[in-house]
């Protein structure tokens, strides 16, 4: 791996062939030149789905786990990006819809 913008962009080592590969994350800062990209969250969706294809090739009991940890990862970033929205006056949780079955925060997929 090699830095092009420390935390912003990155070109990745090839295996098995000549094969540019490049990782950008979006750029959002004051006094600096932005510039579009992705987010450590789809990256880990990515990673998730990655391994997952792996199993499904050639299980093996760790994948479970790196997979819980990689979702374990996806769910601490999803909290920060609510906690800044609630900071910034974007979110009020208190508004959420809730699920009637826990009281907690209704999940797109429950009914």
């Amino acid at each position: 791996m090699k830095i092009i913008d420390p935390g912003h962009e990155y070109e990745l080592t090839s295996i098995d062939g000549e094969c540019l590969q490049r990782i950008r994350f979006v750029k959002r800062f004051r006094g600096v030149e932005n510039h579009a990209g992705t987010q450590n969250q789809e990256l880990l969706r990515v990673l998730i789905d990655r391994v997952q294809r792996l199993d499904a090739e050639q299980p093996w009991a760790g994948n479970h786990e790196i997979i819980a940890h990689l979702r374990h990862a996806l769910v601490l970033h999803e909290m920060r990006a609510m906690e800044r929205k609630v900071s910034k006056g974007l979110l009020a949780p208190e508004h959420v819809v809730v699920s009637t079955q826990d009281g907690h925060f209704k999940l797109p997929l429950e009914t």
